[in-house]
């Protein structure tokens, strides 16, 4: 059983990988000039939802699966001429988007907190009255 979910986790994953390269390609064949701005509310508009959800909500469990989704950002860096030849962290760099490894990290903090609170009895409303 446990085989069967990771299977279909995975190509649920890939699925999402390949629909958000679908919207990519989409973008490259419909712009001539791509500058970072454009390129940053593009990538944002159309194709984060798809990498975001998956990252966040699924949580890939393998590295192949988190690697398909960061590929997908990586190509998506290099569609700015001006970017291509940079390194992929410096390119995340100048357009101001965080690498998907760093929501894992988000989502993992997130999960711990809300274990901490199931356990502890505490709501959301009476954490902003901590003093």
């Amino acid at each position: 059983m446990d085989g069967l979910l990771v299977k279909i986790f995975s190509t649920h994953v890939a699925g999402a990988a390949s629909k958000a390269n679908e919207i990519l390609g989409l973008i490259r064949r419909s712009s001539v000039h791509l500058d970072i701005p454009l390129m940053t509310y593009l990538y944002t508009s159309m194709v984060w939802s798809h990498l975001e959800f998956e990252n966040l909500i699924w949580q890939p469990l393998f590295k192949k699966d988190r690697d398909l989704l960061e590929k997908v950002q990586h190509r998506a860096t290099t569609l700015v001429l001006t970017l291509s030849k940079l390194s992929y962290e410096e390119r995340l760099c100048q357009t101001d988007l965080p690498s998907l490894s760093y929501h894992d990290c988000e989502a993992i903090s997130l999960g711990l907190v809300s274990t901490y609170m199931a356990f502890t009895g505490l709501t959301a409303q009476s954490c902003f009255h901590w003093r």
